[in-house]
Parts: C-alpha cells; structure tokens; sequence
C-alpha cells in the first residue's frame, strides 16, 4: 500500500494504493470533521495534530493503529513510522503507540498492540520515527533513539543537533550549523557551504532544503 497526504487550509487530502479502514471498519482516505495543524504519513496509516492540539489516526487495519490507542491530551507535533507512533505533547514529553516487537514504543514484547507504552522519559524539542525506530531531539540538543538496532541506525552520536530524521536502517541529523552528519557510517551530504534547513530521510533517499530554499536530493 502506497498512502500521500497533503493539506489545504489545514484540511487533509490523501491518495494512493490500497484500502484504507478506520476504526468503524469503514473505508476511510481521509478523517473526518478535522482541521489539522500538521500531519505525517506511515506505513498505511497517518496521524495529525488537530488544531486543538488533539491527534487523530486513521489506516489500515492491517497495522492496527487503533483510534482507541491513540492517547489523550494536548500535543505540537505526531510523527508516524511503518508499525507504531509517537507524539510530542505540549509539556515537551513524549508517547507512542502501535506495534512493540522491537521496542519502538518502549517496554512491549511480541507482535501485540501496546497502546500508550513508554519511551525515553524527559523532554524533547522534535521527535521522528523510522520503520521500526525513533529518535529525538532533547531539549539540549543531544539525540536520544529507541527500537531496532541492527544496523546501528539507534547509535546516536556525541554532540548536539537541532533536528533528526530516521528512515530504515539510517539516522541523519542537522548540526547547529546546518550541516548533515548521518549514522550508521557515511552518507550522501551536501557540500560545506550549503547550510540545511530541513531535512527528510527515508528509505534509500535523503532530501533537504537550504537556508535559501534550494532543494538538494542525492
């Protein structure tokens, strides 16, 4: 299943492959009644934060991202990985659900439901999930990941950032000074005199976008 979102006036607009369902087993490309502030897409699903700070999920059953898993409360950004989710509340704490097996949302074992599991206690400014994987941002500016390992993509380096990316097997993240330092190993990084502002990482391609607005893909 392939699934696109996008936004206009902060209502969402998906397409793609497949057959999506919400929780009353309805087909679902879109929720409904919602005006979102921002919006990420997984693995056959999405969620969004409402603009009253609320989340809201919808998907394929297949992955099991129940609504009723998704936790209450008041929250600035939800990003979305293949299995599971995880949120970044307004007192800058951080909560996931979905799929546990290897503890990308916490304490959970097997392929179960989790619900509201636990990551990494404390505060954190930016939060992105990876296939089975997450990292965050702190409030210091270090880089804290949770879940799968095998490629060491969870290694975070020494040092500080201001924002991280996971896809499958790699993490990157931009330096205070706009630079890209990614890991496991190597990766394809802009030259020095480009200063990124964002950034976006997934399976097999990075892109980001410079301080000026240009667009650089390898």
């Amino acid at each position: 299943m392939t699934l696109h979102v996008r936004t206009t006036s902060g209502t969402p607009t998906c397409w793609g492959e497949g057959q999506i369902f919400g929780a009353d087993d309805v087909i679902r490309l879109t929720p409904s009644n919602v005006t979102l502030e921002t919006i990420s897409a997984g693995g056959g699903h999405a969620c969004g934060v409402t603009t009253t700070g609320t989340l809201v999920c919808w998907g394929s059953w297949a992955y099991q991202v129940y609504e009723s898993a998704v936790p209450q409360g008041s929250f600035r950004q939800v990003t979305s990985g293949d299995y599971h989710d995880c949120a970044l509340s307004t007192d800058d704490s951080v909560v996931c659900w979905g799929f546990g097996e290897d503890g990308e949302v916490g304490s959970c074992s097997g392929d179960e439901v989790c619900g509201q599991a636990t990551p990494p206690p404390g505060e954190f400014l930016q939060i992105d999930a990876g296939t089975l994987y997450s990292c965050g941002v702190r409030l210091d500016g270090t880089v804290e990941c949770w879940g799968n390992n095998d490629s060491g993509q969870s290694d975070a380096p020494e040092g500080t950032f201001k924002q991280v990316r996971c896809g499958s097997q790699k993490s990157c993240g931009v330096r205070p000074g706009g630079t890209i330092e990614c890991w496991p190993g190597s990766a394809y990084a802009p030259r020095p005199e480009y200063r990124i502002a964002q950034l976006s990482v997934s399976t097999g391609v990075m892109c980001a976008i410079t301080d000026d607005g240009l667009v650089l893909c390898p």
